[in-house]
């Protein structure tokens, strides 16, 4: 396909920062065919400058259109034309902005419109479903990170059944990979200010009420009180819930054995000092987080919502325990943090599903087949001055 004929695609997003969301944008902008198609995010409320270099690098333009005030009308104007003027063919759009796109994918007369869909709603109401209604008639496709969110949608939209598919997340399993060197583990302990003996229990992901780390600090009170283990938690992430989460620890009497390492962007590295990854989220899609552990080997012990069930096979690469639950949580930890048998088999087994199941490849290849897909059955905008 000659660059001339390339089809451009736009994904629109809320942020591009941490979190798995975003990762995922970038590792479906990084792996997507440059040769077929012209990439470029444009986000609406902001992004890391280090995730825009790493973008730009790899021939991805980023780009921040955001509102002035509340009432701003002039930010869907202002973002029309811009979708105009790079003859945009597909918008992709992804949760937190869904209703905007749809609204600004019609100003423009955009060719089409694909929405991800990335978790359950946070909001509920008679406005998010018109909101919802709106966007799903405008959308060309959806998809649906789990069959969770997917049977959510087709619930709270029937009409649109026919738009709505799965594709679970996936990541590269090459950059994500069990570690070689026993010394990268001592230098990446001794890096962050990690224990060198002890077990280490990791989280990574915003520290923000959905993911509900209070949850995960009291099954850790637990571990030290009720089972006497000896370990470290590592806390990767920032976030609006970081002061009352430190002041959380303190007050359970295990300050000393937490560690907030904030936002972290060498994540490869990090994992590799986890024996156990660990996720107490109230609601999840296909953790991004999750599948980058159990590629690098990691056990895990989650909550049993969303797509973590379709990862984590109950006591083959983790366990499971009920959300809300921290005496069950304290207790699969306890099991793994006290049997090295147990623990060796499900790091190869965690390693074995993510290769086998949730290799980035296969992704990439179903987006572009849908961005074809909308491509040849929508028209494409007129060029010029808008």
């Amino acid at each position: 396909m000659h660059v001339a004929s390339r089809i451009n695609v736009v994904h629109m997003t809320q942020y591009l920062d941490v979190g798995g969301l975003e990762t995922f944008i970038m590792e479906l902008c990084y792996k997507t065919r440059k040769d077929q198609f012209n990439l470029s995010v444009l986000c609406l409320n902001g992004y890391d400058e280090k995730y825009k270099i790493y973008l730009e690098g790899c021939g991805v333009a980023v780009n921040l259109i955001r509102k002035k005030s509340k009432c701003d009308a002039s930010f869907f104007l202002e973002a029309a034309k811009w979708i105009k003027r790079n003859n945009t063919t597909v918008i992709h759009s992804h949760s937190g902005c869904f209703f905007y796109s749809a609204v600004i994918a019609r100003l423009a007369n955009a060719g089409g419109l694909l929405h991800t869909a990335h978790g359950m709603p946070v909001n509920s109401g008679l406005r998010t479903d018109m909101e919802d209604f709106i966007s799903c008639a405008s959308a060309n496709r959806i998809v649906a990170v789990s069959e969770e969110i997917a049977a959510d949608l087709q619930n709270r939209q029937p009409f649109f059944r026919d738009k709505i598919e799965v594709i679970t997340n996936g990541i590269d399993t090459s950059k994500f990979c069990p570690v070689e060197h026993p010394n990268t583990v001592f230098e990446t302990k001794a890096l962050y200010g990690l224990p060198q003996t002890k077990k280490i229990i990791g989280s990574v992901g915003r520290l923000e009420s959905v993911k509900n780390h209070a949850m995960l600090l009291n099954a850790c009170a637990e571990l030290v009180h009720v089972y006497h283990d000896d370990f470290h938690l590592a806390i990767v992430g920032c976030g609006s819930e970081e002061a009352s989460l430190r002041n959380h620890a303190v007050n359970l009497d295990i300050g000393e054995k937490v560690s907030f390492l904030g936002m972290q962007y060498d994540l490869p590295k990090l994992y590799h000092v986890l024996d156990v990854f660990v996720l107490s989220s109230l609601t999840e899609g296909t953790s991004i987080s999750l599948l980058e552990a159990q590629s690098c080997g990691i056990p895990a012990v989650v909550t049993d919502v969303g797509g973590n069930s379709h990862v984590i096979a109950d006591g083959v690469n983790g366990y499971l325990c009920p959300s809300g639950d921290p005496a069950a949580m304290a207790a699969k930890l306890d099991r793994l943090l006290n049997d090295d048998a147990d623990l060796l088999h499900m790091k190869t087994s965690a390693r074995k599903t993510v290769v086998r199941e949730f290799n980035m490849d296969l992704v990439v290849e179903k987006y572009q087949r849908i961005y074809r897909d909308i491509a040849q059955v929508s028209s494409p905008l007129t060029m010029g001055r808008p």
